[in-house]
């Protein structure tokens, strides 16, 4: 861990630094808040509405809700990479459900735009996912930034490892040893 990052820090802090780890967290609550909302209509769709009753279709109806308030709720607690493009998958999983279903049918039920909040569904959904991707993209481009970075820290620390061990036999002391294989110790 770099200077100034604490170990109990969320990953996304600890990766992106103070200031773009604020924005990625706001990112992740703002997601999260949105599936959490999709859940909530289609929780309320569920137990308010004929879809309790659609075989297959209702089910999923409450799948998507407790699935999606459980997700939304640990990955805006842990905001870990993983978790947040999971919630991404799911929240664009979601509005393409009820795409395909209005466009095509799905399970034996073909669904309309005009049903009870369908636009604001798949509104939500989609800033949700939109939200959440950025995020994800932010977190990513912040792993692979300091993954970089270690890998050079580790380059220039195995450097002045190879320069501890000595001069060895026909070398001036304080040069470093030559690169590529040492020989094998001769018994």
């Amino acid at each position: 861990m770099g200077p100034g990052v604490k170990p109990s820090q969320p990953a996304s802090e600890a990766q992106a630094g103070p200031g773009l780890g604020l924005v990625v967290n706001l990112l992740v609550w703002l997601g999260s808040l949105f599936v959490l909302g999709s859940s909530v209509i289609h929780f309320h769709l569920w137990d308010s509405f004929a879809y309790r009753a659609l075989p297959t279709i209702g089910p999923l109806f409450l799948m998507q809700a407790i699935v999606g308030a459980v997700l939304a709720v640990v990955t805006s607690i842990l905001r870990k990479f993983l978790l947040v493009l999971a919630e991404t998958g799911f929240a664009f999983a979601t509005a393409g459900g009820l795409i395909i279903s209005v466009n095509f049918g799905l399970f034996g039920w073909k669904d309309t735009m005009s049903a009870p909040y369908a636009g604001l569904a798949l509104a939500v959904e989609f800033t949700a996912g939109a939200l959440l991707l950025f995020a994800s993209a932010l977190m990513a481009r912040a792993w692979l930034a300091d993954r970089k970075t270690r890998a050079a820290q580790g380059h220039v620390g195995m450097a002045a490892a190879a320069g501890a061990d000595g001069p060895g036999p026909g070398r001036p002391p304080g040069a470093s040893p030559p690169l590529g294989p040492r020989p094998a110790p001769q018994a």
